[in-house]
């Protein structure tokens, strides 16, 4: 919660696993943290690029420094990416929308 800004860089390993959509990242969010993260297809429903972060390339360790220079150097945009950041974990992965997404599985599983 003391850092600024958020960053999670998720590779491919050799078997094609990945990690993503990283519990940290939503901690992070949650936390009025923007976030720089790898544009693999959970991240990205969590972050939508340039509102709530930015979104880059596996292994794009040069964009990641752009990001980080852009948001180091504008508090503003951070502090303002940062509460959309929260506003969307908040209403999308609050403890009532998880047990209800849960609750909905569930009940999908016991009506088969």
């Amino acid at each position: 919660n003391a850092a600024d800004i958020f960053v999670t860089s998720s590779i491919k390993d050799e078997l094609g696993n990945v990690d993503d959509q990283p519990v940290s990242l939503i901690e992070a969010m949650a936390c009025g943290k923007p976030a720089v993260a790898t544009n693999f297809p959970g991240i990205s429903l969590t972050i939508e690029s340039k509102k709530r972060g930015f979104l880059v390339k596996e292994k794009d360790y040069k964009k990641i420094a752009y990001y980080l220079h852009i948001l180091i150097r504008n508090k503003k945009l951070r502090e303002r990416m940062g509460q959309e950041a929260r506003k969307y974990i908040i209403k999308n992965y609050s403890y009532e929308k998880i047990g209800k997404r849960y609750n909905e599985i569930f009940k999908k599983i016991m009506s088969n």
